[in-house]
């Protein structure tokens, strides 16, 4: 059964008032029945979301998403992701992913949300970035409730009306231990 309060705590919209399909990948109505890629203690993952991953319906409109595990690690880390543009040759005609992440815990009780103007631009300087990018980076704290992160894009009017949005692409997400001080 689905649980009323995991599907708020989403901002899941009635399902009766979205319009048809134009995403071919499942349909999921509960966070809990998600697939979870793990992901490393450190390193990198990357993945494709585009029309045939599973959607899912966001406060913002039903998006494609990503869903990953967060690793079980000592100390805090912090989690990159990485939207490049595609193609990154020619940034003026390029479409990307705008990112956009709900950390869940343990139940799939979004502890933490992203909004729009969490993510930045990145171009390839200092070697921080090797491909023009947009990023959301967030720390995550040793012993904090989270356990689960979800990779997705809003799909509200702000969001389709920036330059290059896509509903579909690359991203990667990137686990690194936060800096010593």
């Amino acid at each position: 059964m689905i649980s009323i309060h995991r599907l708020c705590a989403l901002g899941v919209v009635a399902l009766a008032w979205i319009s048809p399909r134009t995403l071919a990948g499942t349909l999921m109505t509960d966070p809990e029945l998600f697939t979870y890629s793990p992901l490393p203690t450190e390193g990198s993952v990357r993945v494709r979301i585009d029309s045939n991953s599973p959607h899912f319906v966001f406060r913002s409109g039903d998006s494609a998403y990503a869903a990953f595990r967060l690793p079980d690690t000592h100390g805090a880390y912090l989690v990159d992701i990485i939207a490049p543009l595609e193609p990154p040759t020619h940034p003026a005609q390029s479409r990307v992913f705008y990112p956009a992440m709900a950390l869940l815990s343990d139940n799939f009780i979004v502890t933490r949300a992203s909004d729009g103007a969490a993510w930045h631009f990145d171009l390839p300087e200092l070697g921080l970035t090797t491909v023009p990018a947009y990023r959301l980076t967030v720390e995550i704290p040793d012993g904090g409730p989270e356990r689960y992160l979800v990779v997705y894009t809003p799909r509200d009017p702000t969001t389709s009306a920036l330059p290059g949005a896509s509903a579909s692409g690359s991203i990667i997400v990137n686990v690194s231990p936060v800096p010593a001080e």
